[in-house]
């Protein structure tokens, strides 16, 4: 992923939006992702008015600030699919342009997958320390 502050080509993308009388906000997110495994996800959701966006990353760093699993990426760093595989992480970025709030997220999905989720929730049902068996590396070559 690049270009996550924009991208040399949105001028132009919104020079045709306009043209044809489009005038919904655009979030353009260019992925480039030659993958061998893992998932990297962006979801957006718009607002009725501009958000703030020190509220958003503010609710997301109080949900997700003591996770063991859970890394917010700042700054113009995207999240890593390199800096997840093997493990049950996950590395999230944050950002707000105009009314549209952008998430991007990178796990591994054969760690993070529901085999990860399985071992994560049966250590908080069993009263174990939620990284029981998940802190290390899993890839096999």
């Amino acid at each position: 992923m690049y270009g996550l502050d924009g991208h040399r080509h949105e001028a132009e993308i919104v020079q045709e939006l306009a043209a044809s009388n489009i005038t919904a906000p655009l979030v353009f997110t260019p992925q480039v992702v030659p993958l061998r495994r893992g998932m990297l996800a962006c979801a957006y959701a718009l607002f009725d008015r501009t958000p703030d966006e020190d509220a958003v990353a503010a609710a997301y760093r109080h949900d997700y600030g003591g996770s063991p699993f859970v890394r917010i990426v700042e700054g113009r760093r995207a999240p890593s699919l390199l800096a997840v595989a093997g493990t049950n992480d996950a590395e999230l970025h944050l950002s707000v342009r105009g009314n549209v709030v952008r998430a991007i997220v990178a796990i591994d999905n054969l760690g993070k997958g529901a085999a990860g989720q399985a071992v994560q929730n049966l250590n908080v049902m069993y009263g174990l320390a939620e990284e029981t068996a998940l802190d290390d590396l899993a890839v096999a070559s």
